[in-house]
């Protein structure tokens, strides 16, 4: 059985796009990062930016592509 299987949905608070959710659901979302995950910064040049470069940042996850529904599961967390 998937650890997320039974995820139920709380009515918690909202900020921006993302949602407070319980505990147990944020530990599997670090260790998922952990294990097949990055956060990536880029520097990009920018001309019309005070120092010339913007910070992009990026959280990344990794998945074999017969295991897609983990990855439409931590969008819709994450959403």
């Amino acid at each position: 059985m998937k650890p997320y299987a039974n995820y139920e949905r709380s009515q918690g608070q909202y900020r921006g796009k993302i949602r407070f959710v319980n505990d147990e659901v944020k530990a599997y979302i670090a260790g998922f990062l952990d294990g097949d995950g990055c956060i990536m910064a880029q520097l990009v040049r920018r001309k019309d930016y005070i120092y010339g470069y913007q910070i992009r940042t990026s959280i990344v996850f990794y998945q074999k592509s017969s295991h897609e529904d983990i990855l439409f599961w931590l969008k819709e967390q994450l959403d």
